[in-house]
């Protein structure tokens, strides 16, 4: 565990790539927490395989949470190269403590 006792600014930034063949996903999420009391953090994970049949299926997922009593904000994206996608859902919550957090979810064929 990391302790941080005079810092006032929290930015974590998280990235995935993953490429198999001609298809590439990346997803990105950052958190940026501001004040005396702050917290970020972000996760993202991505998984592609390729079928049988040669086609390519990828899924990918960008998550992130923010906290701080002075500023908080959070982003997520993804980029697709030689990939159709399938399905996006973006969910974004604002928390009655001033947290907020994004997730991301795609879905894609090649």
């Amino acid at each position: 565990m990391l302790i941080i006792n005079d810092l006032s600014s929290l930015v974590n930034v998280s990235e995935n790539e993953l490429i198999l063949g001609g298809a590439s996903l990346t997803v990105t999420a950052d958190a940026v927490g501001v004040g005396d009391q702050s917290y970020a953090d972000t996760y993202t994970d991505i998984i592609i395989k390729e079928k049988k049949n040669g086609k390519i299926k990828a899924k990918g997922i960008a998550e992130a949470i923010a906290y701080g009593d002075d500023y908080a904000e959070v982003g997520v994206d993804y980029i697709a190269d030689g990939l159709t996608i399938t399905k996006e859902k973006l969910k974004i919550k604002e928390y009655k403590d001033g947290s907020i957090s994004a997730r991301l979810k795609v879905k894609g064929v090649g």
